[in-house]
C-alpha cells in the first residue's frame, strides 16, 4: 500500500513540475508570431510578402530559421516597382527577386543596440568606437558565374559569388570631423533621407521607421524604401558605358583566381569553386574580404567581414590616357605594355582599404586633397556609388600621380629598360625612401637591364626570369647565394646591396668640378665620379689591377632640384652595373702578391696573415689600413728605419697592426675622404701596441688643399696618395707615400 502511495506522490510531483516547466517555456504574450505573421497582422506589407512568397526564402521568413527582416511598406514597394518599370511583383524574374528579397534578410537576430554597437568579439569585449563594425551579412547572393583564367591556358573557372553584406549607417558609423552624418549620408544615397536621431539608423538606402518589432524568429524593422542590392566595386566599374572601364582593365591585369575549399565543399557539387581576387591590390571583386588562405573559415572571420571596406578613386579613361602620354608613351608601346612595378604603384595610389566606419564623400575628398598634392592639381570627385564592399569615387579630369613619379627614382617607373632595377629597388623597399616625409635628396644612376645581367653578385651573374605573362608579378631576379653559390630569388638584403649601390645620398668629397665622391644608400659604399666616368669600388679596384673593364659615363636625365637628380649610365657594350667589390681585403692582399707587393714584404716577415683565420686580430671589425708604396717599404727595410727587421715576431706583428684602424671603435660613420677648405686633425686608435705596451695612435690630417695625411707620435708625416681608396667588404685600403715610426 505504501509503495502505491509513494508512486502517487511522485506522479503528482512530476505533474506539478511539468506544469511549472510549461510555464517557463510557454510563448510570452509579447511575441506576435513569426516575421511573416507579424507582417500579415500589420497589414501594410502585402507587396513585400508577395515577393517573399515567390522567392526561395518563404519558409525562412515563416519561422524556419532565425533572421532579421527589413520590411518595406507597400508604398515603398510600389515606388520601387514604378522606378524600375514594373507594375507588379510578378514581373520580376525569380533570379532578381531572390537577389532583392535576400537583401532584406539579415543573418541572425539583431535588435537596435546590436546594430548600433555591434562587436563580433563578444558583448563583454571593449568597443572603443561604436559603429566600427557596421556591415552585416544578408541572404542575397548571385548565382555561381564563370571566368576564363588565361594564366592557366584559358581554363574556365567557376566563381563563387558570396552573400552580400549590407551597411548600417548611423550617427556612430558616419561620424566625421566637420560634417553632419545627415549630410554625408544623403550625399552617398541621393534621394534617401537620413534618420537624424541619436539612436536611429538607416540600412543602405532605406530609413528605419520606428523601433524594432520582436517576432518568434528574430526582429522585424519597418523601412521607408526597398533596399537596392549593392554590387561589388568591380561589378559597378564593369557596367556598360562606364567612363572608368580602362581603370578596371588595368586592375584586372592583377587578377587572381583563388581556390575556395569551403565554398567547394558546401556548394561545388563536384566542381571546384574559386574566388575572383587581385594580387597585391584590394579584392574589389569579392563580396567578402577574401581571406581564403586563412585556417579560419572565411564566414567565421566576422571582425574583418564587418569592418573592412574598400575605396576606389577611379580616373576616367581620358585621364588615364593623358597620364600614359605624359609618363609612359616614350617607352611603352601601349598602356597594356606597362611593366608590373610601375603599374602597381599607379594602381595602388588609387585604391585603399578602410577598417572601421563607413567611408564618406568628405573623407574621400580630404584624402584626395592630401594624396594628390604632388603634381599641382586639385582632384575632384565627380561620381560616387556605394557598393557592397566599399565605395567607387569617379574622377573625370584627374589621376592621382604617385609622388615617386616626381622624384629622381621616376625613370624606374617610366622606362622599360630599367625594369630589373625597378624590381630590385621595390624588393629592397627603397621606393619609400623617396617620399617627401623623409626630406631626403638622392642622385640615382640608372643601370639598364642588360648592364645588370652582365654584373656579378657573389661570384655569379645576376639573372632575370619572366614567368607566366598572364600573372603580372610572375618575374624573378636570381642571384648567387653567398654560402654555396646556388642561384636563388633575390632577398631583401641582397636587393638593397645591388639597388642601394646605385643611389647616392650625398657628395662626401669634392676635389674639383669634375672629380667627386658620393656616399651611397648603403653604409660604407661609395661612387667615384672622375670626369664623365663613374666608378664603383669594384670597377675602380679592378682597373687598378690592370683589367680592361669598360667604365660607364653618366648623362643627366632630369634635375629634380632639392630632391636630387636622375642619371643614365651609358657607354660601350660590356658595361656593368655599379656594384661594390665583394671581395675581402684580407683575401686579396694574400692572394694578389703584385698590387700590394710592398706591403707583402712586411707580411712575409710577420705572422698576422698566417694565423687561422688570417688577420685574426681584426675579429670581423670593419677597418681602414694605410699601405706604404713599394718604394717606401723598400727604402724602409733596406735602411732598417722603422720596421723592426731584427725585432721579435710580436714587434713585427704590432708594427703592421698599427697600420690598421678600427672604424667602429673610432666612431667613424664613413671612411675618411679629403675635403678642400677643411683644416682638421683627428686622433685614431689602431690595433697595435708600442714597445711600452700602449695602444698606438696616429693622427689623420685633412689640410686646406683637401689632402689627407697621417702623422705618428714623433711628428713624422706620410701623404695619402689615393684620393679614392680601394674599398672591400671588410675595409678600405689607403695608399701612403712613406713609412712611420709607430712603435717608439
Amino acid at each position: 500500500m505504501k509503495k502505491y502511495l509513494l508512486a502517487g506522490v511522485i506522479c503528482l510531483s512530476l505533474f506539478s513540475c511539468q506544469r511549472e516547466i510549461d510555464k517557463y517555456y510557454e510563448t510570452p504574450d509579447w511575441l506576435k508570431g513569426n516575421a511573416y505573421q507579424v507582417m500579415k497582422d500589420q497589414g501594410n506589407f502585402s507587396m513585400f510578402m508577395k515577393a517573399v512568397d515567390k522567392s526561395s526564402f518563404a519558409t525562412l521568413v515563416n519561422g524556419k530559421g532565425i533572421v532579421t527582416v527589413m520590411a518595406p511598406t507597400d508604398d515603398a514597394f510600389q515606388s520601387y516597382l514604378a522606378k524600375h518599370g514594373y507594375t507588379d511583383v510578378d514581373q520580376i524574374d525569380l533570379v532578381n527577386l531572390d537577389k532583392l528579397v535576400g537583401y532584406h534578410l539579415i543573418y541572425y537576430s539583431y535588435n537596435k543596440n546590436n546594430f548600433l554597437f555591434y562587436n563580433p568579439n563578444g558583448i563583454d569585449a571593449d568597443l572603443e568606437y561604436p559603429g566600427y563594425y557596421f556591415k552585416f551579412r544578408t541572404k542575397s547572393r548571385d548565382a555561381i558565374s564563370t571566368a576564363v583564367d588565361n594564366a592557366y591556358n584559358g581554363t574556365v573557372r567557376k566563381i563563387m559569388q558570396k552573400e552580400r553584406f549590407i551597411p548600417v549607417l548611423s550617427n556612430y558609423s558616419l561620424a566625421t570631423i566637420s560634417s553632419s552624418s545627415k549630410s554625408e549620408y544623403e550625399r552617398l544615397y541621393e534621394g534617401s533621407v537620413f534618420t537624424d536621431e541619436t539612436d536611429g539608423f538607416n540600412i543602405a538606402n532605406a530609413r528605419v521607421i520606428g523601433d524594432e518589432i520582436i517576432t518568434d524568429n528574430g526582429y522585424l524593422y519597418v523601412i521607408d524604401q526597398v533596399i537596392e542590392p549593392l554590387e561589388t566595386i568591380h561589378t559597378e566599374l564593369a557596367k556598360e558605358n562606364s567612363k572608368y572601364s580602362l581603370f578596371l582593365s588595368l586592375y584586372d591585369r592583377f587578377v587572381s583566381y583563388d581556390y575556395d575549399p569551403d565554398a567547394t565543399s558546401d556548394y561545388g557539387k563536384g566542381d571546384s569553386l574559386f574566388v575572383r581576387s587581385h594580387l597585391l591590390l584590394p579584392p574589389i571583386a569579392c563580396e567578402w574580404t577574401n581571406q581564403t588562405a586563412s585556417s579560419v573559415p572565411d564566414y567565421a572571420q566576422t571582425a574583418a567581414l564587418s569592418s573592412i571596406s574598400y575605396c576606389v578613386l577611379a580616373p576616367s579613361n581620358e585621364s588615364i590616357q593623358n597620364f600614359y602620354q605624359t609618363y609612359w608613351s616614350d617607352s611603352f608601346a601601349s598602356i597594356d605594355d606597362v611593366n608590373f612595378i610601375p603599374l602597381y604603384y599607379f594602381m595602388n595610389n588609387h585604391v585603399l582599404s578602410m577598417i572601421g566606419k563607413n567611408i564618406t564623400v568628405e573623407w574621400m575628398q580630404n584624402y584626395l586633397n592630401k594624396i594628390d598634392a604632388f603634381d599641382n592639381t586639385n582632384g575632384q570627385i565627380n561620381y560616387v556609388k556605394p557598393c557592397s564592399n566599399g565605395l567607387v569615387a569617379g574622377m573625370d579630369n584627374n589621376v592621382i600621380t604617385p609622388e615617386y613619379f616626381l622624384t629622381p627614382i621616376s625613370p624606374a617607373l617610366c622606362k622599360k629598360e630599367y625594369n630589373m632595377f625597378a624590381y630590385i629597388i621595390n624588393k629592397a623597399d627603397i621606393f619609400s625612401k623617396f617620399s617627401s616625409q623623409y626630406e631626403s635628396s638622392f642622385n640615382v644612376f640608372f643601370p639598364t637591364d642588360e648592364m645588370l645581367k652582365r654584373s656579378e653578385y657573389n661570384g655569379d651573374f645576376i639573372q632575370y626570369m619572366k614567368g607566366n605573362p598572364y600573372i603580372i608579378n610572375d618575374e624573378k631576379v636570381l642571384v648567387a647565394n653567398s654560402s654555396d653559390g646556388t642561384l636563388t630569388n633575390i632577398s631583401r638584403s641582397q636587393a638593397q646591396d645591388i639597388g642601394g649601390a646605385h643611389i647616392a645620398d650625398g657628395v662626401i668629397s669634392k676635389k674639383n668640378d669634375n672629380e667627386l665622391i658620393y656616399s651611397t644608400y648603403n653604409d660604407f659604399e661609395y661612387l667615384y665620379l672622375k670626369g664623365d666616368k663613374i666608378y664603383s669600388s669594384y670597377t675602380w679596384n679592378y682597373e687598378a689591377l690592370g683589367y680592361d673593364n669598360p667604365i660607364p659615363s653618366v648623362k643627366l636625365i632630369k634635375d629634380y632640384g632639392a630632391k636630387g637628380a636622375a642619371y643614365e649610365l651609358i657607354g660601350e657594350t660590356g658595361i656593368t652595373g655599379l656594384l661594390p667589390d665583394q671581395g675581402n681585403f684580407k683575401d686579396r692582399v694574400t692572394q694578389d702578391r703584385v698590387f700590394y707587393n710592398g706591403f707583402n714584404l712586411y707580411l712575409n716577415m710577420s705572422s698576422i696573415s698566417k694565423t687561422e683565420p688570417a688577420f685574426s686580430f681584426l675579429q670581423g671589425n670593419r677597418f681602414i689600413v694605410f699601405i706604404p708604396t713599394q718604394s717606401a717599404v723598400l727604402s724602409d727595410v733596406t735602411g732598417n728605419k722603422y720596421f723592426p727587421m731584427t725585432g721579435s715576431m710580436d714587434m713585427k706583428d704590432n708594427y703592421l697592426k698599427s697600420l690598421f684602424v678600427d672604424v667602429s671603435a673610432n666612431g667613424m660613420l664613413d671612411y675618411p675622404f679629403g675635403n678642400i677648405g677643411t683644416n682638421s686633425e683627428v686622433l685614431l686608435s689602431t690595433f697595435g701596441t708600442n714597445k711600452a705596451g700602449e695602444k698606438v695612435e696616429i693622427t689623420l690630417i685633412n689640410d686646406l688643399d683637401g689632402n689627407l695625411k697621417i702623422k705618428d707620435a714623433k711628428g713624422n708625416i706620410a701623404n695619402v696618395i689615393s684620393y679614392f681608396p680601394y674599398i672591400y667588404t671588410d675595409g678600405a685600403a689607403y695608399i701612403i707615400d712613406g713609412v712611420l715610426d709607430l712603435l717608439n
